[in-house]
């Protein structure tokens, strides 16, 4: 029968038959192309590939094969993290660039001018707040501003400039005496401070509007600059003796006829002045349209050239 013919006969020993090894399952190396592709990634924790075999009669091209295995593996996860960074980017910018989100750059446009706002309401605010920090109170601009003409007695001819963003800063202008520019502040609306370089700081009160008194005692009175009722400038009598006055900017000078001084004042509005005699005296003038000037202890003056 054909199927026994390769059977060994009785008495006969059976050939001893050698086959060659068979080839490894899994080739390392061959689906290499195929791994790397990107159209379809093998997802991770899937089971592929089978872990590498290993024994300790495990020849030297199985290890070679296994350290193949591992190098291929790295080279996937790190082409599936390029996949999917790759893949986050292109939707992150298509949510960016949705109709229901603004732009990135919007966003930190949108972002950088709240930052510059909220800046700028700082700023104003710690500006509004400097003079109330270095007074240590509320600063409230006073009623009737200082800006102008101020004297103490008629000697003493010193300016005041009232401005700045709220009205509170002060610039008193001392060139009449050839000493520095002060400067100060209101610090409510009846007080202010100046500091003079050449002397210090001084607290002040505002009694009225037209009296200022300083710390150290001293009275500035301010000056009336218009145009009084009677031109006063000129040559002036009470009957007995002459006396010549001037008035330069609401500040009235007395003097004999040789030139020598004998009262300075100044002008409190357009009908009074205020002077100081150096016999002794500070009297009021009440100026008369008609040519007189009728002081406070019954003395009257007159122009010669009117009377």
């Amino acid at each position: 029968m054909p199927e026994l013919a390769g059977l060994p006969l009785p008495g006969e020993q059976p050939q001893r038959v050698v086959h060659r090894c068979r080839e490894p399952f899994l080739d390392a190396v061959a689906p290499r192309k195929a791994l790397v592709s990107f159209d379809q990634p093998i997802p991770f924790g899937s089971g592929w590939p089978p872990p590498a075999r290993t024994s300790a009669a495990t020849s030297a091209p199985a290890r070679a094969s296994n350290s193949a295995r591992n190098r291929l593996t790295q080279r996937t996860r790190a082409a599936h993290r390029r996949h999917a960074r790759g893949w986050n980017t292109l939707e992150r910018l298509r949510y960016e660039w949705s109709t229901d989100h603004p732009p990135l750059e919007e966003r930190q446009i949108m972002k950088l001018l709240r930052v510059l706002l909220v800046g700028a309401l700082a700023t104003v605010l710690t500006t509004v707040g400097v003079g109330a920090a270095e007074a240590g109170t509320a600063v409230a601009p006073n009623a009737t501003s200082l800006t102008g003409n101020w004297t103490d007695n008629g000697s003493a001819m010193p300016s005041i400039i009232q401005g700045g963003v709220g009205g509170d800063n002060l610039v008193v202008n001392m060139s009449f005496a050839n000493r520095p520019t002060a400067f100060g502040k209101v610090t409510s609306a009846t007080t202010f401070f100046v500091t003079f370089p050449d002397a210090g700081r001084f607290t002040g009160t505002i009694l009225g509007g037209d009296v200022l008194q300083w710390s150290n005692g001293s009275v500035w009175r301010r000056v009336f600059t218009g145009q009084l009722v009677h031109d006063i400038n000129g040559s002036w009598t009470d009957g007995i003796s002459f006396r010549r006055v001037t008035n330069t900017g609401g500040y009235v000078r007395v003097t004999l006829d040789n030139g020598t001084q004998v009262g300075v004042g100044f002008a409190r509005n357009a009908s009074t002045i205020e002077v100081s005699f150096t016999a002794g005296g500070t009297f009021l003038g009440t100026v008369d349209p008609n040519g007189f000037i009728r002081w406070s202890n019954n003395t009257t003056w007159s122009h010669p050239i009117l009377h």
